[in-house]
């Protein structure tokens, strides 16, 4: 999403535009607050500085969006703790949320009016019938995508939406820190739309490669699925779980949500093959990998090859599942 109260960002809500971003990224979420700044040299990316600050208090309510923030000076005391180590200032920079804070959902729709209050208005009507959640207190943008060759509607989105009250108040937090934040996102569609899809062998721009592609995420407290169609989101499925849950419970779910996947996949799409998959993951990315192949019968690859995790990493302190984000959301383009 990108941070403005406009409903002229519908169409940039997920960062697909022209422009490049600052290259200062942060990464928050009940645990801590990550920074990391990067620049491009000859074409490839180079992790210039990153930090962690863990909060030694809650900064956030609880909610199942996440809640407002808590703990305002605390907040504003890690901004300070981390920014320090750049070595330029840090006037603007990307955002990214955890996925249970910024959540996504397809709709299908008719033709969308021009106007943004109309739009808008059209979007949150149908959000109302997808979420569990009161549509009044979200910021909801949406992002036009392929139609399903079974869906009737001339319109299919992907819609992103979070709490307000939370955006505000971090756009508050950091704005007093002298910091615009110019894009947030959640995880997934940071990581997913970084270098995850050269990981799965999709060429970005190339319309003769007519395959689809995966990215798988694992994280403690979540796994989500997505699948893309050129550059193009079709699937998007999130599945929280327990800390506490077992490897081998985990893994077996993840096996029947696969298999679903593939099932719906081969009905949407007959003749279209699934070509690979990127798996990362916080721990046991071997186990994943084989998962990919068994339940789907196509190659997986931990994203990025260990090389290319090395030459970005150099000598970062956040450990590569954490920073991935942060460098997916590095190599986006915005209007």
């Amino acid at each position: 999403m990108r941070s403005t109260k406009l409903p002229s960002w519908i169409e940039r809500a997920l960062g697909l535009q022209a422009q490049p971003l600052p290259p200062n990224v942060f990464a928050v979420d009940g645990a801590s607050l990550r920074f990391a700044s990067f620049r491009k040299i000859g074409g490839e990316l180079e992790l210039r500085a990153a930090a962690r600050h863990d909060w030694p208090e809650a900064v956030f309510a609880s909610g199942p969006l996440g809640g407002p923030v808590a703990a305002p000076e605390t907040l504003q005391a890690g901004i300070e703790a981390v920014r320090g180590i750049a070595d330029e200032p840090v006037r603007e920079a990307a955002l990214v949320l955890p996925d249970e804070w910024m959540r996504t959902v397809f709709a299908s729709v008719g033709e969308l009016p021009r106007g943004g209050k109309a739009r808008d208005e059209i979007l949150r009507w149908k959000l109302k019938q997808l979420v569990p959640f009161r549509v009044d207190e979200l910021r909801l943008r949406g992002e036009r995508v392929p139609a399903l060759p079974s869906e009737d509607a001339p319109v299919r989105l992907l819609l992103g939406f979070a709490a307000e009250q939370l955006l505000t108040d971090l756009e508050a937090g950091f704005g007093a820190a002298g910091i615009r934040l110019g894009w947030i996102s959640n995880e997934t569609l940071a990581t997913a739309r970084g270098r995850a899809l050269e990981t799965a062998g999709f060429a970005a721009g190339s319309s003769a490669d007519q395959d689809l592609r995966g990215v798988l995420l694992v994280r403690p407290r979540s796994y989500s699925l997505t699948v893309f169609d050129g550059g193009q989101p079709l699937l998007l499925r999130l599945k929280p779980v327990g800390p506490s849950l077992d490897d081998r419970v985990l893994l077996e779910m993840a096996r029947r949500e696969l298999v679903l996947t593939a099932d719906f996949l081969a009905e949407q799409f007959p003749g279209r093959r699934l070509g690979g998959f990127a798996v990362l993951a916080h721990s046991g990315e071997d186990s994943w990998v084989s998962l990919i192949g068994e339940a789907l019968g196509v190659a997986a690859r931990v994203h990025p090859p260990g090389e290319d995790a090395a030459r970005v990493l150099g000598a970062s302190s956040l450990p590569w599942h954490e920073l991935a984000p942060m460098v997916g959301a590095s190599e986006q383009r915005v209007a």
